[in-house]
Protein backbone atom coordinates (compact mmCIF):
# COMPACT_ATOMS: atom_id res chain seq x y z
CA UNK A 1 0.00 0.00 0.00
CA UNK A 2 1.19 3.55 -1.10
CA UNK A 3 -0.08 7.06 -0.92
CA UNK A 4 -1.04 8.00 -4.09
CA UNK A 5 1.23 10.68 -5.63
CA UNK A 6 3.14 10.76 -2.16
CA UNK A 7 6.75 10.12 -4.20
CA UNK A 8 5.93 13.48 -5.84
CA UNK A 9 4.38 15.74 -3.05
CA UNK A 10 6.31 14.97 -0.20
CA UNK A 11 9.41 16.36 -1.68
CA UNK A 12 7.67 19.28 -2.06
CA UNK A 13 7.94 20.10 1.55
CA UNK A 14 11.91 20.29 3.38
CA UNK A 15 13.40 20.13 7.29
CA UNK A 16 14.29 24.06 7.82
CA UNK A 17 16.86 23.40 10.26
CA UNK A 18 19.09 20.09 11.20
CA UNK A 19 16.37 19.36 14.43
CA UNK A 20 13.31 20.10 12.99
CA UNK A 21 12.78 16.66 11.70
CA UNK A 22 9.19 16.24 13.99
CA UNK A 23 7.87 19.69 13.34
CA UNK A 24 9.38 18.83 9.26
CA UNK A 25 7.38 15.30 8.93
CA UNK A 26 3.96 17.11 10.44
CA UNK A 27 4.18 19.47 7.54
CA UNK A 28 4.95 17.08 5.31
CA UNK A 29 1.66 15.34 6.26
CA UNK A 30 -0.28 18.26 6.03
CA UNK A 31 0.77 19.84 3.06
CA UNK A 32 -0.11 16.27 1.39
CA UNK A 33 -3.33 16.60 2.35
CA UNK A 34 -3.51 20.16 1.25
CA UNK A 35 -3.78 21.66 4.85
CA UNK A 36 -1.75 25.06 4.40
CA UNK A 37 -0.81 25.28 7.67
CA UNK A 38 0.85 25.19 10.45
CA UNK A 39 3.97 25.35 9.29
CA UNK A 40 6.94 24.26 10.52
CA UNK A 41 8.18 27.40 11.44
CA UNK A 42 4.65 28.34 13.22
CA UNK A 43 4.93 25.19 15.36
CA UNK A 44 8.94 25.70 16.45
CA UNK A 45 7.97 29.50 17.45
CA UNK A 46 4.55 28.05 19.53
CA UNK A 47 6.88 25.69 20.61
CA UNK A 48 9.36 28.23 21.96
CA UNK A 49 5.69 30.30 23.47
CA UNK A 50 5.26 26.78 25.24
CA UNK A 51 8.52 26.04 26.49
CA UNK A 52 10.56 28.84 25.79
CA UNK A 53 12.23 29.51 29.43
CA UNK A 54 13.00 25.81 29.92
CA UNK A 55 16.19 25.94 27.32
CA UNK A 56 17.51 24.12 24.23
CA UNK A 57 19.79 21.89 23.23
CA UNK A 58 22.32 23.94 20.61
CA UNK A 59 25.04 20.93 19.93
CA UNK A 60 23.58 18.33 22.93
CA UNK A 61 24.82 21.27 25.28
CA UNK A 62 21.11 23.04 26.89
CA UNK A 63 21.37 26.38 26.52
CA UNK A 64 18.44 29.49 27.64
CA UNK A 65 17.58 32.46 25.03
CA UNK A 66 17.56 35.36 27.27
CA UNK A 67 15.05 37.25 25.43
CA UNK A 68 12.31 35.38 22.75
CA UNK A 69 14.54 33.70 20.36
CA UNK A 70 14.50 34.16 16.98
CA UNK A 71 13.92 31.71 14.00
CA UNK A 72 17.51 32.14 13.11
CA UNK A 73 18.05 31.44 16.86
CA UNK A 74 15.99 28.30 16.55
CA UNK A 75 17.44 26.71 13.89
CA UNK A 76 20.70 26.06 15.57
CA UNK A 77 18.44 24.17 18.23
CA UNK A 78 17.20 20.64 19.12
CA UNK A 79 14.12 20.91 21.50
CA UNK A 80 14.18 18.80 24.66
CA UNK A 81 10.38 19.03 24.98
CA UNK A 82 10.16 18.27 21.56
CA UNK A 83 8.52 15.03 21.14
CA UNK A 84 5.28 13.50 19.08
CA UNK A 85 3.35 14.26 22.19
CA UNK A 86 4.25 18.00 22.19
CA UNK A 87 4.68 18.69 18.81
CA UNK A 88 1.16 16.82 17.84
CA UNK A 89 -0.36 18.75 20.59
CA UNK A 90 0.87 22.10 18.98
CA UNK A 91 -0.15 21.12 15.62
CA UNK A 92 -3.12 20.72 15.93
CA UNK A 93 -3.61 23.02 18.07
CA UNK A 94 -3.00 25.74 15.08
CA UNK A 95 -4.85 23.89 12.39
CA UNK A 96 -7.14 25.48 10.29
CA UNK A 97 -10.92 25.53 12.21
CA UNK A 98 -12.39 23.74 9.36
CA UNK A 99 -10.01 21.05 9.09
CA UNK A 100 -10.93 17.77 8.94
CA UNK A 101 -7.77 15.79 10.47
CA UNK A 102 -6.16 15.59 13.81
CA UNK A 103 -3.08 14.39 14.82
CA UNK A 104 -2.91 11.30 16.78
CA UNK A 105 -0.05 9.67 18.98
CA UNK A 106 -1.04 5.96 19.54
CA UNK A 107 0.02 5.00 23.10
CA UNK A 108 0.64 1.69 22.24
CA UNK A 109 2.92 2.34 19.10
CA UNK A 110 5.12 -0.27 20.67
CA UNK A 111 3.13 -3.13 20.50
CA UNK A 112 1.10 -2.42 17.36
CA UNK A 113 3.85 -0.40 15.12
CA UNK A 114 2.89 -2.62 11.80
CA UNK A 115 -0.52 -2.56 12.64
CA UNK A 116 -0.65 1.18 12.64
CA UNK A 117 2.18 1.02 9.71
CA UNK A 118 -0.29 -0.60 7.37
CA UNK A 119 -4.02 0.62 8.81
CA UNK A 120 -2.61 4.53 7.90
CA UNK A 121 -1.71 3.62 4.56
CA UNK A 122 -4.99 1.38 3.67
CA UNK A 123 -7.50 4.11 5.29
CA UNK A 124 -5.21 7.16 3.16
CA UNK A 125 -3.53 8.54 6.50
CA UNK A 126 -0.55 9.89 7.01
CA UNK A 127 2.16 8.22 9.33
CA UNK A 128 5.65 9.46 10.61
CA UNK A 129 7.94 6.59 12.13
CA UNK A 130 10.92 7.20 13.66
CA UNK A 131 14.48 5.62 12.92
CA UNK A 132 17.35 5.11 15.29
CA UNK A 133 20.37 6.65 13.39
CA UNK A 134 23.84 5.01 13.55
CA UNK A 135 25.53 8.00 16.17
CA UNK A 136 22.27 6.86 18.16
CA UNK A 137 19.73 9.89 17.55
CA UNK A 138 16.61 9.72 16.15
CA UNK A 139 14.84 10.64 13.05
CA UNK A 140 11.56 11.14 12.30
CA UNK A 141 10.58 10.26 8.91
CA UNK A 142 7.26 10.41 6.94
CA UNK A 143 5.74 7.31 5.34
CA UNK A 144 5.08 6.87 1.46
CA UNK A 145 4.22 2.86 1.59
CA UNK A 146 4.40 -0.35 2.93
CA UNK A 147 4.19 -3.94 1.63
CA UNK A 148 4.35 -6.05 4.33
CA UNK A 149 8.49 -6.60 4.19
CA UNK A 150 9.69 -3.14 2.50
CA UNK A 151 9.17 0.25 3.69
CA UNK A 152 9.03 3.28 1.14
CA UNK A 153 9.70 6.61 3.57
CA UNK A 154 10.70 10.87 2.91
CA UNK A 155 13.62 12.33 4.22
CA UNK A 156 12.48 15.79 4.54
CA UNK A 157 16.33 16.88 5.54
CA UNK A 158 18.10 15.69 2.39
CA UNK A 159 14.57 15.96 0.73
CA UNK A 160 15.12 11.94 -0.37
CA UNK A 161 12.92 8.98 -1.22
CA UNK A 162 14.40 5.51 0.07
CA UNK A 163 12.96 2.17 -0.45
CA UNK A 164 14.27 -0.45 1.84
CA UNK A 165 13.50 -3.30 4.28
CA UNK A 166 11.66 -2.26 7.37
CA UNK A 167 14.02 -3.95 9.77
CA UNK A 168 17.12 -2.23 7.81
CA UNK A 169 15.49 1.07 9.01
CA UNK A 170 15.48 0.53 12.60
CA UNK A 171 12.53 2.01 13.68
CA UNK A 172 12.01 2.46 17.49
CA UNK A 173 8.02 1.57 16.67
CA UNK A 174 6.44 4.96 17.37
CA UNK A 175 4.65 6.72 15.10
CA UNK A 176 2.28 9.70 14.74
CA UNK A 177 -0.89 9.49 12.04
CA UNK A 178 -2.84 12.36 10.73
CA UNK A 179 -6.27 10.97 10.64
CA UNK A 180 -9.67 11.86 9.72
CA UNK A 181 -11.58 13.24 12.58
Amino acid sequence: MELENAKTIFPQVRQIANEWCIPAGLEVLLHYFGIPKPSQTEMVLRYAEQFGDKGYFINRQLVAFRNKPTVDELKLCGFPHGNFDSFSAIANSLLPADCNRYFYHPNDCETEFEKYLSGSLKNGDGILGVIRLNNGNCHVLPIIGYDGSAVTVYDPGPGTVETKALCDFTFNRDCVILKIK
